[in-house]
């Protein structure tokens, strides 16, 4: 009798257990199905082709290796809270480093759209 009570014991401890492990991996399923990162919108209107573009800040950093001229691209960062944007990339020959003033955070709430002109002019404009 104390070894079937026991046997009945061991499989609800199984059973609950069990029934958390479901509970925490449907969690993070959830939340991971709709966690979303900031979309970035970078249009190149320079006059020349874009290599090795580094997108970074607080947390992230993103490379495209290639943006033509003419063309717009998006990526999705995932910064871990508040953030800014630098850009890095080599064009016509040169090097640019062009950080930017900005302010936006992750989560998906904000969108950035970034257009490099003339004279690789950097253009960032940011939305809730």
């Amino acid at each position: 009798m104390t070894l079937a009570f026991e046997n009945m014991r061991m499989i609800k401890f199984f059973r609950f257990k069990n029934t958390q492990l479901k509970i925490i991996i449907l969690t993070l399923f959830i939340f991971g199905c709709f966690s979303s990162g900031t979309k970035v919108h970078i249009k190149n209107e320079s006059g020349h082709d874009l290599y090795n573009l580094v997108l970074s800040g607080s947390g992230f950093s993103e490379k495209i290796e290639e943006l033509k001229d003419g063309t717009t691209t998006t990526i999705e960062l995932f910064p871990p809270g508040e953030s800014s944007l630098d850009l890095k990339f080599t064009a016509n020959g040169k090097d640019f480093d062009l950080p930017q003033d900005t302010y936006f955070e992750g989560g998906g709430a904000y969108t950035v759209f970034v257009k490099i002109g003339k004279n690789f002019e950097v253009d960032v404009r940011v939305e809730i």
